[in-house]
């Protein structure tokens, strides 16, 4: 029984995390259509269900809160209330509230927050006082903090079980509730359904208050659960929470498969080499491609199953945006587009803290207020698009906004005055070069510290954490027109294609994804500019950078070196190693605490001949040129 009543509750910690993350957005687009009855509906329904559940495991506070919104909302969708930014503040305070209150049952840890306050601000909002219209400009701040801290971090759930985000749901089918298949069937109306709604009290289950009204009889609520029993079993057979960790333990099995298939390829090749191609070598060659597709399969299906779509990080920052821009006193326009892209879930939960210092920055920096726009002859409300999309092996998220811009002399300035670089070295360096400076550590140009910005912490954290997510960051800005960040990524952490390369005698991996052509040259080919090599090809200057240099390693000067061009954004840099060793499917290990601040090296893998080899960071490499 105990059991059971932890899959309950933990069941129901998902639930209520997924209605309270998708209220922030609902609320953030109904201020924008406040006459919008649909979305009114959908959030009363979805505070409504919160309340039933909660009032079911007995979590007083969640149902005592979720009450008071309910009647206000309720006010709104009958009209007797107007959607005004005092009524949104006090609800979305409210929802903060709950996420609060949802967290200690994620603990477990019995506690409870005064809610007075809460309460006492949607009963004042609720109370018929002089009507605002909803553009009015108020200096009610809503409660942001705890909202932030509640989607940051992750705890523990000693007396549940699993946390949230240790599960995955293979299907998104549910059944249908009771009320739904009523509605459906014509056997009650949306306005008999929303009068019970209201009366329910605390765990009482929709059904018997539709009875105790004389909306329905004993018997439709018998036809409609086993309409709904027959769903359900639908469901069970299509549907199955799996463990997150034992998803894990299946890619890594995979990735050494991958690895062992790779060893009897170098096997298979040596024994050919060796004894010649007779009966045996050609069976076991067969069997290797059949065994070859077999492993690309798994690895396909179990990667499918780790991907989520990005939309479940992307969902929190039109309430992000929203509290931000009325604090800094602008009008900002969030338009998020390719939510239903997908990628590994330890790509979605890493990418959240990058993406919330750059939309930051856009609000802070970026966008102008409304009276500025207007003098330059832009519409008073700005725009920020976040996007996302899939091309080849990688996805590409965007941040653009229609705002300031960077200013490259700006940035000069600032890194000659903390004297980061000299007043030769900066004036030599070209804008977007220059651009590259506002990701080292502590640099800002902010003359004040904000609790938004100023602390020149953001742009450096961004870079070490997609550095560590083996991705690229490019920054394209032109002053009063705007600023757009490119940010690359794989689409799985654990493995990639490679190509092999040699310098100083030492194996070395570049991601195929990065790599845009190869080319073998002369030594005499590379010449020095601003004591920098460089190499000329079809009217284009490649900056070099020698791998040997890079790892210091002794340099063997070949005669006849390899220039391997890879590509960051737009940007392109050549770099010179001895020999090449092809491609190879790899799977990538961490290097460990101590080892993972290397230089150049994002991470290691194991070769099909045995060897360990280093594979390169090519933002690190990028950030030496």
């Amino acid at each position: 029984m105990a059991d059971e009543m932890q899959e309950i509750i933990q069941d129901f910690i998902i639930e209520t995390t997924e209605i309270l993350d998708g209220l922030d957005q609902k609320f953030v687009e109904l201020e924008k259509t406040p006459d919008s009855q649909e979305l009114l509906n959908a959030i009363f329904r979805a505070v409504h269900t919160t309340k039933g559940a909660a009032g079911f495991l007995g979590f007083k506070q969640i149902v005592d809160l979720s009450h008071t919104a309910e009647n206000l909302l309720n006010k709104l969708r009958q009209g007797t209330l107007k959607v005004t930014p005092s009524i949104m503040d006090a609800i979305l305070k409210a929802v903060d509230m709950l996420k609060l209150l949802l967290s200690h049952v994620r603990e477990g840890d019995g506690k409870e927050e005064d809610i007075s306050g809460v309460i006492n601000e949607l009963k004042d909002a609720e109370a018929p006082v002089s009507v605002e219209t909803a553009g009015t400009d108020l200096k009610s701040v809503p409660s942001q903090h705890v909202a932030e801290k509640i989607t940051t971090e992750q705890v523990s759930i000693p007396p549940v079980g699993k946390k949230e985000d240790e599960a995955v749901i293979l299907s998104s089918d549910k059944p249908k509730m009771l009320g739904e298949i009523l509605l459906e069937k014509k056997v009650i109306t949306r306005t008999q359904m929303d009068e019970a709604m209201l009366d329910q009290r605390g765990a009482e289950k929709i059904g018997d208050v539709l009875v105790r009204k004389g909306f329905i009889k004993k018997e439709d609520i018998s036809a409609a659960l086993s309409n709904q029993g027959r769903t359900t079993d639908t469901v069970h057979e299509t549907t199955i929470r799996v463990d997150i960790k034992r998803l894990d333990n299946v890619l890594n099995l995979v990735g050494e498969l991958v690895l062992g298939r790779n060893r009897l390829v170098r096997l298979a090749g040596d024994m050919e080499a060796r004894y010649g191609e007779d009966e045996t070598t050609t069976a076991i060659r067969k069997t290797i491609s059949s065994l070859n597709v077999i492993t690309t399969d798994l690895q396909l299906a179990v990667m499918k199953t780790r991907m989520q779509p990005i939309g479940r990080v992307f969902s929190k920052f039109p309430r992000m945006v929203r509290d931000m821009a009325r604090i800094k006193g602008k009008e900002i326009e969030l338009t998020l587009v390719g939510e239903e892209t997908e990628l590994d879930k330890t790509v979605i939960e890493e990418i959240g803290d990058p993406l919330v210092h750059l939309i930051r920055n856009s609000v802070d920096h970026g966008i102008e207020k409304p009276d500025v726009r207007v003098q330059r002859g832009k519409k008073p409300k700005g725009t920020i698009m976040l996007s996302a999309y899939h091309r080849g092996n990688n996805i590409f998220i965007t941040i653009e906004d229609d705002g300031n811009g960077i200013d490259a002399n700006i940035l000069r300035e600032k890194s000659v005055e903390k004297g980061i670089m000299t007043r030769q070295d900066a004036d030599k360096m070209s804008n977007k070069e220059i651009l590259n400076i506002i990701f080292m550590p502590g640099f800002s140009t902010a003359k004040e510290v904000t609790d938004v910005s100023g602390r020149g912490v953001g742009m450096d954290v961004v870079k070490t954490n997609i550095s560590k997510l083996n991705g690229t960051i490019d920054i394209n800005t032109e002053i009063g027109k705007g600023t757009r960040i490119t940010i690359g990524l794989p689409l799985t952490l654990a493995i990639i294609q490679s190509l092999m390369v040699e310098a100083s005698k030492e194996i070395y991996a570049i991601p195929l994804s990065t790599v845009v052509e190869i080319l073998k040259i002369n030594s005499d080919e590379i010449k020095t500019v601003d004591k920098k090599e460089v190499i000329y090809v079809r009217n284009t200057v490649f900056p070099l950078i020698r791998l040997s240099n890079l790892l210091e390693k002794q340099s063997q000067c070949s005669e006849r070196p390899y220039v391997v061009i890879i590509a960051m954004g737009d940007k392109e840099v050549g770099v010179v190693v001895d020999a090449l060793h092809g491609q190879e499917e790899i799977v990538i290990k961490s290097m460990g605490e101590y080892l993972s601040n290397i230089k150049g090296i994002a991470g290691a893998t194991v070769t099909g001949s045995g060897q360990v080899v280093l594979i390169l960071d090519i933002m690190g490499i990028f950030a030496q040129v």
